[in-house]
C-alpha cells in the first residue's frame, strides 16, 4: 500500500476490517525506503509495469500519491499505473500524465447499489463512477476490478458488462471473494473460482482488446497469483501480477507464470 485507506467503516471483506492486528498489518502502508526497495526488486525480476496500490482517502491523497510516484521514478525505469480509488484531484491526474502515468484504476467491484452498500458501507459507488468518467475526460486509460462473491453470479456479469460504457477501459480484473480472519465476513462462504473464470471468458467476448485477468490479491485470496493456466484457457492472462509486495512479505510468481504459459504455447515476457 502506498497510501493508507481512510474509508470508514472499512469494507467487510477487506483485511483492514479485521479485528486481528497481524491481519490488518498485511495491508499497512509502505515507507518510502521500502517502496523504493520494492520497485528495484520488481524490476530486477524482469517486471516492466508496476501498479502502485493504495487505500481510498475520501478527503484526498494528492500529496502522498505524488511522493510515491517520485520515489519509484528515482530508482526504476518502469511503466507506472495507479490504484488508490477516487482519491486524487483532476490536477493530480494531469500531473500524473506529465510524469508518464497512463493508467489509473478505480475499482467498482459491483454496480448493484444494495450489494455495494452491504459490502462497502463506508464507500461511495456513484463517486467511483464519477471519478472514472473524469479520468476518461482527461484521456487516461482506465483500470477496474469486479468482485465475484459480493452478490449473485448475475450481479457479477452485469457489473462486467456495465463497464462497456467506458470507452477507455484498458484493464479489467476479476477478484474472487475469500473470507479473511477477523473480518465481519470471516464466516461467509468463499466464492467459486470457476465462476470467476467463467466471468473472465464472458468478459473476453465483451472486451476483445482489453487486458484481462483474475485479480491477484494474495492477502485476501491466497494462491490467486498462481492461477495462470485457468486464466489463459478462459481468454485472459494477457497481463499478470507476477510480483506482489506487501509490508510483511513478497510474493514472486515470475518463473511459475513463464513456465505455465510456455506449457500452453504462450510466451511470457
Amino acid at each position: 500500500m502506498v497510501t493508507p485507506c481512510e474509508v470508514s467503516p472499512a469494507c467487510k471483506y477487506c483485511s483492514l476490517s479485521s479485528s486481528i492486528p497481524a491481519v490488518q498489518d498485511e495491508r499497512a502502508e509502505l515507507t518510502q525506503p521500502a517502496l523504493a526497495r520494492a520497485a528495484r526488486y520488481a524490476v530486477d525480476q524482469g517486471i516492466r509495469s508496476l501498479v502502485l496500490v493504495g487505500g481510498t482517502a475520501p478527503e484526498g491523497s494528492d500529496l502522498p500519491v505524488r511522493k510515491a510516484v517520485r520515489t519509484v521514478k528515482q530508482v526504476a525505469e518502469v511503466e507506472l499505473a495507479l490504484d488508490v480509488g477516487p482519491s486524487i484531484s483532476a490536477g493530480t491526474v494531469e500531473w500524473l500524465k506529465q510524469e508518464g502515468v497512463r493508467t489509473i484504476y478505480c475499482s467498482i467491484e459491483t454496480v448493484n447499489p444494495g450489494v455495494f452498500g452491504r459490502a462497502k458501507p463506508g464507500d461511495d459507488l456513484e463517486g467511483r463512477i464519477r471519478f472514472s468518467t473524469m479520468l476518461e475526460r482527461h484521456g487516461m486509460t482506465l483500470g477496474n476490478v469486479v468482485m465475484n462473491g459480493l452478490g449473485s453470479t448475475d450481479d457479477l456479469l452485469r457489473s462486467v458488462l456495465y463497464l462497456r460504457r467506458f470507452r477507455r477501459l484498458g484493464y479489467l480484473h476479476l477478484s474472487t471473494f475469500h473470507p479473511v480472519r477477523g473480518t465481519p465476513w470471516a464466516q461467509r462462504r468463499p466464492a467459486s473460482v470457476r465462476a470467476s473464470v467463467t466471468g473472465l471468458a464472458i468478459a473476453r467476448l465483451a472486451f476483445p482488446g482489453v487486458h484481462l485477468s483474475l485479480a491477484e490479491v494474495e492477502v485476501e485470496d491466497p494462491g490467486s497469483a498462481a492461477r495462470v493456466a485457468s486464466q489463459l484457457r478462459a481468454g485472459g492472462g494477457n497481463t499478470f501480477a507476477a510480483v506482489l509486495v506487501y509490508r510483511g512479505r513478497t510474493v514472486n510468481h515470475v518463473e511459475r507464470v513463464r513456465q505455465e504459459a510456455a506449457a500452453l504455447g504462450f510466451m511470457a515476457s
